[in-house]
C-alpha cells in the first residue's frame, strides 16, 4: 500500500528495468472519456507509465533518462468497464 509522501520506494518494488513486461488493469472510463494516470513506476531517470489522454490507451517507457518510447491506441477508449493492457515487448 502506498500513501501521499513515500520517497525512495525503487529498492522496495519489483525491478521491472530494461525488460518486457505486460500490465494489464481493469479500469472504468467515465462518459467524459478517459484522462490520468492508471499505473506508473518509476521517476525522471528510469520507468514506466500506462496512462490515458485524451480518450486514447497510452504508454510511455523512460530508458534511463536516454531515451522516451510511446506508444498510443489507435482508438478512443469507449466508456464503461474494461479490461487494457500495454503489450509491449523490449
Amino acid at each position: 500500500m502506498l500513501f501521499g509522501g513515500m520517497e525512495d520506494l525503487e529498492n522496495s518494488v519489483i525491478n521491472v528495468k530494461n525488460k518486457s513486461i505486460s500490465i494489464t488493469a481493469e479500469i472504468e472510463v467515465p462518459e467524459s472519456g478517459a484522462n490520468g494516470v492508471i499505473v506508473a513506476q518509476g521517476g525522471s531517470v528510469n520507468g514506466w507509465s500506462l496512462y490515458a489522454l485524451d480518450g486514447k490507451l497510452k504508454y510511455c517507457y523512460n530508458f534511463f533518462g536516454v531515451e522516451l518510447f510511446f506508444v498510443e491506441s489507435k482508438s478512443d477508449i469507449p466508456s464503461g468497464k474494461h479490461q487494457v493492457r500495454n503489450g509491449i515487448q523490449i
